[in-house]
């Protein structure tokens, strides 16, 4: 579980992180918006998940919680 949150996550990163993302040419030809503007205002979004990567890398913990408390493990 804790490995798949990880790669998860690390695969929403790599889509936003400009400028080979896929997701940045998606939003910015729906939004009829250049790629350089979708790619500024997308960093924040790529820090909080990169904070939160560090996060659950270094406290399984937190991932893991929930499938503990259903399986009773």
């Amino acid at each position: 579980v804790h490995l798949g949150v990880v790669m998860t996550l690390n695969l929403m990163i790599g889509l936003l992180t400009p400028f080979v993302g896929l997701n940045l040419f998606i939003v910015s030809a729906i939004a009829r918006v250049p790629v350089i503007k979708v790619a500024r205002e997308s960093l924040i979004f790529i820090a909080t998940l990169i904070v939160v990567l560090l996060l659950i890398t270094l406290f399984p913990q937190l991932v893991l919680w929930l499938p503990n408390r259903v399986m009773g493990g």
